[in-house]
């Protein structure tokens, strides 16, 4: 029995590249009767905050084609296919930039490893616009963070806050609190005349973890451990397959309990767990799971990966292999309390969520209960 409502389960089983034989069966049965038992409106709200509008698109194409009838309201088809287009246009313009930034770090002899959408919307996804890329993320040994920052200065990107069209510098105290409480150098912003990126944000990231709480992972083993592929025409680093969904699974735990990201709505974005199932799908089943455990357990990330494996088994049950799961909740003494705790970065003790998850997820409503953070930036 699903814990999501209609909505919710049709997002899941549209917010693939390729159907199963599951997700068709039941995108098939909720669109049967789509006006009765969809409320559309929320349907594309929901598709819009979890950022999978485009694949939703896709994947009722593929439907459509089948010469099946299909109970989909037209306006929102052609809501969604516009998302589709629009993704796709300014993720070309994204890595049109992003390539003139790798050719620039090379001459410098800068080591970039390209993280979350920028390598996954290249190697992951079958057509670049399926996958929103957001801000470009680049990651560096912290002793190259400040050539590659002037670097980007260079190029017209200015280190701040984004406050309508103009980058304010950070003050000394939120600079200080940055340093302190991120995993990155102050954001870098580039305002661009191009309508569907108005403003390029490039992350240059020390670190796969915020400071404190989730272990360690040495970006100097990354770094040697580190793939190059020719991609788009081009040599390109990206992390280990190992490293990659370390790195995706701490990434979904750290917007889904730290408050300043929940605040901007971040753990609520289904496209993250959605990344994680497509990158082992292209391992063709051979995916290293026993090395998997084994670096999470020499990291100390144990937990934060537990964390976002066992909500991609909520989300998409069967993925995840059952002994992975079991070996990695024998470290966790309360299983129901831990996947339900959020805010411990942010105070000396976790809050709990008094609402479970299937019921949270994709409600608005839901976000009331996050307390506002006292993050500085």
């Amino acid at each position: 029995m699903s814990i999501f409502d209609n909505e919710g389960k049709l997002l899941i089983a549209l917010s693939r590249q390729l159907l199963d034989r599951t997700s068709e069966d039941t995108a098939r049965m909720l669109l049967a009767d789509g006006t009765a038992s969809i409320d559309w409106p929320h349907f594309l709200d929901q598709a819009i905050q979890h950022r999978v509008a485009p694949l939703v698109s896709s994947s009722l194409d593929r439907l459509a084609a089948e010469d099946r009838p299909l109970r989909v309201d037209r306006g929102m088809g052609s809501t969604l296919r516009a998302f589709y287009l629009f993704h796709l246009e300014r993720n070309r313009a994204a890595m049109a930039e992003l390539y003139e930034i790798l050719d620039a770090a090379e001459v410098a002899s800068l080591d970039i490893v390209l993280r979350k959408g920028a390598h996954l919307a290249q190697e992951v996804y079958m057509n670049s616009g399926l996958r929103p890329i957001g801000d470009l993320d680049l990651l560096v040994p912290g002793e190259q963070a400040s050539t590659l920052v002037a670097l980007l200065e260079d190029r017209g990107y200015q280190q701040g806050v984004l406050e309508g069209r103009e980058v304010r510098r950070l003050s000394r105290r939120e600079a200080l609190f940055w340093r302190l409480y991120g995993s990155d150098v102050p954001k870098l912003n580039k305002l661009t005349d191009n309508p569907y990126l108005p403003v390029i944000d490039i992350d240059v990231n020390i670190s796969l973890v915020l400071p404190g709480k989730s272990g360690e992972v040495p970006v100097s083993d990354l770094m040697e451990r580190s793939v190059v592929r020719e991609v788009g025409g081009r040599p390109q680093r990206f992390l280990s397959p190992v490293d990659c969904a370390l790195d995706l699974c701490l990434h979904i735990y750290k917007n889904s309990t730290a408050l300043r990201f929940m605040n901007l709505r971040k753990h609520r974005r289904l496209l993250k767990y959605v990344d994680v199932v497509e990158y082992l799908r292209t391992r063709g089943g051979k995916f290293p799971w026993g090395n998997f455990v084994e670096r999470a357990r020499e990291y100390c990330i144990v937990l934060p990966v537990f964390y976002a494996l066992a909500h991609v088994e909520l989300l998409f049950p069967g993925e995840i292999p059952p002994e992975v799961l079991t070996e990695f909740g024998r470290s966790c003494a309360d299983v129901d309390t831990f996947l339900n705790q959020y805010g411990q970065w942010d105070g000396p003790e976790p809050l709990i969520w008094t609402r479970p998850f299937g019921q949270r997820f994709f409600s608005r409503q839901a976000d009331e209960a996050i307390p506002h953070s006292k993050s500085l930036v």
